[in-house]
Order: structure tokens, then C-alpha cells, then sequence
């Protein structure tokens, strides 16, 4: 109905109810906007430029069950899932922000997500899976970035926005690999890359990413030493000053509020 009232091609939700897979509870409202935005429904603008900043800070999410798109719009546009298995909504939605005449925002939660713990996001995952889950994106969908970057004009003429595509992209693959990397060492995860992305065209993208995992690692552990090695002394003059004698000092005063600070500090 509001898709039809507004006329648009794309109708944008923000809030959505979220319920586990075979879980008695009720469904719980889930939020995906990281700004205050009006409760009631409003057009997007139509610079391509405001909407990919609107995305980059987390308000347009990437999950397809957040929007209701018009049939005719993707056909027209030839707007279709990449075939990628990791990701393919993240280049889609691109596309459709780049594309669509008219985008409706709306707060209303309509969509009941069901999280399946057997999805394939859900599913628990070896480090070995987890990498290659992460970093597919970047070494498989090279090919897709460029070929929607080569043939939207936006992008020829502004290019600053599809680098900020691809750094947003790559710090989330990033910060998951990081995280899943914490115990392994170089060669391990040089081992993993090489399994998973072996194919000629790969090769030197998937050594180059696998140098910037350990490189990553190297300065997280020099971190990691400092902050202990700073923990430790302060808690070495913490347990010093505890040890002194509490001292209490008692200053009387009678309508002298205004001269309290020039007598501690003397």
C-alpha cells in the first residue's frame, strides 16, 4: 500500500521482528538504524551520494527481507544476485541505491526474520571455514565490484564513493578474520588462504590479503604486550597507594564558597 500511495520503486524498512528457529518466545522488535530518523515514512533522497553516506553508516542495510521491491524496477534495471554465495546482498543493494528513482524509508516492522542456527550465516564454523567465509567477498567478487563500478556512471564520475564501497566492505571481512585468526600462526593462516583460494587468478590477491591478516596480527600482539605491560604497573601503584594512611582534612568555612578552590589548590 505504501509502495502504491508513494509511487516508488523500493520501500525501505529499518526495524524488523527477529525470532530463533523452534524457540517457544515470542518475537523479539529488532532495530537495524544507527541514527535517529523520523518514525514516519519519507522519501529518500535522490543523490546517489546522500544515500551510499546513509549506508556506510549502517542505516540502509544490506538484508533483502528488509525491502519491498517492485518487479518491474529489477527487471527493467537488470538487477540480479551475483552468483557468490557470501556477500551477494551487499552488491545488490548497491545497485538498487544507485538505481532506483524513488526509495521509501519506513519505520514500521513488518518482516519476522527467523534465525536459523543450520543457516549458512548461522552455522558454527571452523577458523579454516571462517576465513574463507570472510575473505570471499574480496577475492571472489573482485570481478562483480568492477564490472557494477565500470557500468554505473556514478561511479566513473565519482570515484571516492566506490573506494568507500570496497574499504567498507573490506573492514567488516577484515574485523571477522581478525578475530577468528587470534591463534593462529602466519603459516597456518598462509596454509588456510592457499587451500581455499588456489586457482592462478587468485593467487597473488589472496597472498597479498593473507600478508595483511598477519601483518594485522603482529601489531595486535605488540598491542596486546604494551597494555599488559601497563596493566601491570598500574596496578603495582595502585596497590602502593593503597597501602597509604587515608588522611582527612577538615577545612571550616563560613560564606567563603567562592574562595574553596584557590585554597585546595594552594
Amino acid at each position: 500500500k505504501l509502495a502504491k500511495n508513494f509511487k516508488v520503486d523500493v520501500v525501505y524498512m529499518h526495524n524488523c521482528f527477529t525470532k530463533m528457529e523452534n524457540d517457544s518466545c515470542e518475537s523479539e522488535f529488532t532495530s537495524f538504524v544507527k541514527e535517529n530518523l523520523p518514525q514516519e515514512p519519507f522519501l529518500l533522497t535522490n543523490d546517489i551520494s546522500e544515500r551510499l553516506n546513509l549506508f556506510f553508516k549502517g542505516n540502509l542495510r544490506v538484508m533483502p527481507w528488509l525491502k519491498f521491491l517492485k518487479r518491474d524496477f529489477l527487471t527493467s534495471e537488470k538487477i540480479n544476485f551475483p552468483k557468490i554465495k557470501v556477500s551477494e546482498d551487499d552488491f545488490w543493494t548497491i545497485e538498487i541505491l544507485c538505481r532506483a528513482k524513488s526509495i521509501l524509508y519506513v519505520s514500521n516492522a513488518i518482516y519476522i526474520n527467523r534465525d536459523t542456527p543450520t543457516s549458512l550465516t548461522r552455522k558454527k564454523k571452523s577458523v579454516a571455514e571462517l576465513i574463507k567465509y570472510h575473505m570471499t567477498p574480496l577475492i571472489e567478487g573482485e570481478k562483480i565490484f568492477y564490472k557494477i563500478i565500470n557500468e554505473n556512471e556514478f561511479f566513473q564520475k565519482n570515484p571516492q564513493y566506490a573506494y568507500a564501497w570496497i574499504e567498507h566492505l573490506a573492514n567488516y571481512c577484515f574485523k571477522q578474520v581478525f578475530s577468528a585468526c587470534t591463534t593462529l600462526k602466519p603459516h597456518e593462516v598462509h596454509r588456510i588462504f592457499k587451500q581455499s583460494f588456489s586457482s592462478g587468478e587468485q593467487n597473488f590477491l589472496s597472498n597479498y590479503l593473507c600478508s595483511i591478516i598477519n601483518t594485522q596480527q603482529k601489531k595486535l600482539f605488540l598491542t596486546q604486550q604494551k597494555f599488559n605491560q601497563f596493566a601491570a604497573q598500574t596496578q603495582q601503584q595502585i596497590g602502593g597507594l593503597e597501602k597509604m594512611p587515608a588522611v582527612s582534612v577538615i577545612i571550616p568555612l563560613y560564606n567563603a564558597e567562592k574562595y574553596v578552590g584557590e585554597c585546595l589548590d594552594s
